[in-house]
């Protein structure tokens, strides 16, 4: 259901740019996928964080691991313009630990074209540092990683509601 919502919604975001610029993405089918693998990655945390933690404490710990992606893949691209390894390195730290952020980026990488120099005082890296930008979009590995991931936590999850005797 999750998948067949968010695939619907993406196309018809699509459609709506589409219908209003003339502008087509030419990796729709692929982003569209990442975008998927997005929330995949949320829900099977979810899901194996539910075989420990009430109702309650999962969703506050499931936003908790989000929000730390999120700030993490700030530092690791403030890293990236300022070029501060630590900030770049916390942030790959971060997408190890949960690598929604970084699927995020890879989405728009592959939605966006690359951006044209707008003034010879601002490197394209900042002009590309905003919520539909990515100044280090994350190599295909990091897709690799967080199909893994998502693996491993719903077998893990399967693995600990079939011990548990109900």
């Amino acid at each position: 259901l999750l998948i067949v919502y968010l695939a619907v919604m993406f196309a018809t975001l699509i459609l709506i740019v589409y219908s209003q610029s003339g502008w087509l993405p030419n990796n729709v089918f692929l982003a569209g996928s990442v975008f998927v693998l997005e929330a995949l990655v949320v829900l099977s945390i979810a899901i194996f964080g539910s075989t420990f933690l009430p109702t309650a404490a999962n969703a506050v710990a499931v936003t908790m691991l989000f929000m730390i992606a999120l700030i993490g893949g700030i530092m690791e691209q403030a890293g990236v313009i300022i070029g501060k390894k630590a900030l770049f390195t916390t942030g790959i730290i971060t997408s190890i630990i949960m690598p929604t952020d970084s699927i995020y980026r890879y989405t728009v990488h592959l939605l966006k074209p690359v951006p044209k120099k707008i003034s010879p005082f601002i490197p394209s890296q900042v002009a590309d540092m905003s919520p539909f930008g990515a100044a280090s979009p994350p190599s295909v590995w990091m897709i690799a990683y967080a199909l893994i991931f998502c693996i491993i936590f719903i077998v893990g999850a399967i693995a600990v509601f079939s011990n548990r005797d109900l």
